[in-house]
């Protein structure tokens, strides 16, 4: 949509909301259609941010990564307060180092294919 937009400066309200509609369908039929079974949903074009700030979207995975290893840490730890807090001090720097911090390694995959593995055994 990003690239749409650069090629099309000009572009009516009218226009955006048809290409958005377009792209929303497309990627759905692409992506999801094939395994949910269902074809033409335009749920995906309700992402305004998509528009307006598309570099937010990149922070989802990350934020998914880092919610798996803070879960991943607090099982280990003592009482969930006093832990918590411990990490919310440490104030406001790069999500790497943050981490580090917080749980002794860097940001990282590996707690979140962990979970997803003792998942797939435990079905």
């Amino acid at each position: 949509m990003k690239n749409w937009m650069y090629d099309h400066p000009a572009t009516t309200p009218a226009e955006l909301r048809e290409a958005t509609v377009a792209v929303a369908r497309d990627v759905w039929n692409h992506y999801y259609a094939p395994v949910i079974g269902v074809r033409d949903v335009l749920l995906l074009g309700i992402y305004s941010h998509m528009l307006s700030s598309f570099l937010y979207l990149p922070d989802y995975p990350i934020g998914h990564l880092i919610a798996a290893q803070i879960e991943e840490h607090l099982e280990k730890t003592g009482p969930l307060g006093a832990e918590f807090e411990r990490m919310a001090r440490f104030g406001a720097v790069t999500p790497d180092l943050w981490m580090k911090n917080a749980t002794g390694s860097a940001v990282s995959a590996a707690p979140l294919l962990r979970a997803a593995e003792a998942a797939l055994a435990h079905p």
